[in-house]
């Protein structure tokens, strides 16, 4: 639905949920985005953008070291199941 697409949180914090952790890129792409680090499950971060692409819903923020947007999927629009709770 139209409701779904909408960025609901712009901003918040998001805790990964998935057993097997969530991979931090340079793009909001599973295609484009070069894998930078991981997060795992039960680490949270904080983020001050949402945007949908590729399939997936995606939060973007900072990095604190290297000053440049990170980005993470935390839902797949397909299927719908959460790979982050955000808040």
């Amino acid at each position: 639905s139209l409701h779904d697409a909408l960025p609901i949180f712009e901003h918040g914090t998001c805790i990964v949920v998935c057993p097997s952790g969530l991979k931090i890129r340079t793009a909001p792409s599973t295609k484009t985005g070069s894998v930078v680090g991981i997060y795992n499950k039960g680490e949270s971060v904080k983020y001050n953008y949402v945007i949908d692409n590729d399939g997936y819903r995606w939060i973007r923020w900072v990095g604190a070291s290297s000053g440049k947007y990170r980005y993470m999927a935390v839902r797949n629009l397909k299927t719908n199941e959460r790979m982050g709770h955000c808040v």
